[in-house]
């Protein structure tokens, strides 16, 4: 009878073999159903075990859980996550503590944007085994995800206490800190960035757009130059690394008008616009800025392009009005001029006063 018994294990065995080598091959999912009638009925039902079976029913155990380990595998590297999600937690109800399984379920459901479900997964690796990295790097990226930017920092700063030198983990803090508008903070995450890879530009982007984020009412105005500039060399350093970043030229130009220094953001939203001539945002700062020079007939052209790309733009109706009447004005005769007294400017409409302003 012990025989017998024995020599049908060996028999099952074989079969699982054969069954493993078939989960390899990619055209397993049409060959083969996951829930096969062997494993559901032979090896997964738990058997009450004695001394003379016992090692080799658990050597079966082992083996379905691998089986199905590698089958969930397979499936997920090919895309598949809904269905290898089935088969990790096949490997769940054999072995509840397989870290290996719960990890790669997390990133299952992380793929499919399922991001609570991921962070309960993710969670459970960290349950068994605090240390691993990887679960703390992407439970935190699901938070951040989700916008939960406090949860998303305690889970990085414990990716950066087990790897100081993870310059995602750092990036993503900044990241983070930023969408909390807590821009002291986010600078100081995107200087470790740049301190661990300098050709960062992602990293020297968002710091300075940090920079211009700060909270100027709450700095001295004679500290608002020194903050411009900072950012400014931010901007420099991302252009220096790509010099199509068009943001980091749009936002460069901005400083530059801000600063009073229209020449230089005419010709930082020219690059803009060499790079993108369907950005309205950079031909409406360089209007405005051709207008604070006096080049008014180029103002015009450019608060055009702006109209046509944006009908509904009301700044660029209005300061294209503005200009054209100041234009008006400069070809009146000087006795027409004239007419136009402090008194009479009092009873003309608002409409009037800007150009009479400009």
């Amino acid at each position: 009878m012990g025989r017998k018994l024995l020599n049908s294990s060996a028999a099952n065995l074989k079969r699982f073999d054969k069954t493993f080598r078939l989960s390899l091959d990619p055209a397993y999912e049409d060959k083969a159903e996951i829930s096969d009638p062997f494993f559901e009925t032979i090896v997964i039902p738990k058997v009450k075990l004695n001394q003379e079976f016992g090692e080799i029913d658990r050597l079966n155990r082992e083996n379905t859980v691998n089986f199905f380990y590698n089958r969930g595998l397979a499936l997920y590297s090919r895309g598949n996550y809904d269905k290898a999600i089935q088969v990790f937690d096949k490997v769940l109800r054999l072995d509840h503590k397989n870290l290996h399984a719960w990890y790669y379920k997390g990133l299952a459901n992380y793929d499919l944007g399922k991001l609570d479900d991921a962070i309960q997964a993710f969670d459970e690796v960290i349950r068994l085994n605090p240390e691993k990295t990887y679960a703390w790097y992407y439970k935190s990226l699901a938070h951040y995800l989700l916008e939960k930017y406090d949860d998303a920092i305690q889970a990085f700063d414990e990716v950066i206490r087990l790897n100081p030198k993870n310059v995602d983990a750092w990036y993503y803090k900044g990241l983070a800190h930023y969408g909390l508008e807590k821009y002291d903070d986010a600078i100081q995450a995107f200087d470790e960035v740049i301190r661990l890879n300098p050709k960062n530009v992602d990293a020297w982007y968002y710091k300075g757009r940090a920079i211009k984020k700060m909270n100027l009412g709450k700095i001295s105005f004679r500290k608002i130059g020194k903050y411009s500039r900072r950012a400014m060399l931010a901007f420099d350093e991302v252009i220096r690394l790509n010099p199509k970043n068009t943001y980091a030229w749009y936002h460069k130009g901005v400083i530059l008008y801000n600063s009073g220094k229209y020449e230089g953001a005419i010709q930082a939203f020219d690059e803009v616009i060499k790079l993108d001539r369907k950005n309205s945002d950079a031909w409406y700062y360089k209007g405005v800025s051709l207008h604070n020079i006096g080049k008014c007939e180029d103002a015009v052209q450019a608060f055009d392009e702006v109209i046509r790309l944006n009908p509904e733009n009301t700044d660029a109706w209005y300061h294209k009005d503005k200009v054209l009447r100041k234009l008006y004005f400069k070809k009146m005769s000087k006795s027409d001029k004239a007419i136009l007294t402090f008194d009479n400017v009092n009873q003309l409409d608002p409409v009037t006063h800007w150009w009479l302003d400009a």
